[in-house]
């Protein structure tokens, strides 16, 4: 949260006004800073979900069968389960996502 603040503060030197959208603000860059802002991002992205939709579900797995359900077996069967799924295919389309989810 804190390095947000200073990057949006950062913004309003550089551009005249606050730019909170990540993606804005790096559509605004040239160079090379373009490519490092958005791997950052992607880096930021992986590691929000990774630890918003995995940690818990592999725990929960693990607490089901302890001696034979590890945490990193609860991490495969969960990743297993979410490439099964196919979220590609459930948001291909709006109307995929509203009607089949």
């Amino acid at each position: 949260a804190l390095l947000a603040v200073i990057v949006t503060s950062a913004t309003v030197v550089l551009y005249g006004k606050a730019i909170w959208d990540p993606v804005d603000l790096a559509s605004r860059m040239t160079g090379a800073a373009v490519l490092v802002a958005l791997i950052i991002l992607l880096i930021d992205t992986v590691s929000v979900n990774l630890a918003a939709n995995l940690v818990g579900p592999a725990y929960d797995f693990s607490a089901l069968n302890p001696e034979k359900i590890s945490y990193k077996t609860g991490g495969y069967i969960t990743a297993g389960i979410a490439l099964v799924m196919m979220p590609w295919k459930i948001l291909e389309t709006t109307q995929g996502y509203i009607f089949t989810w």
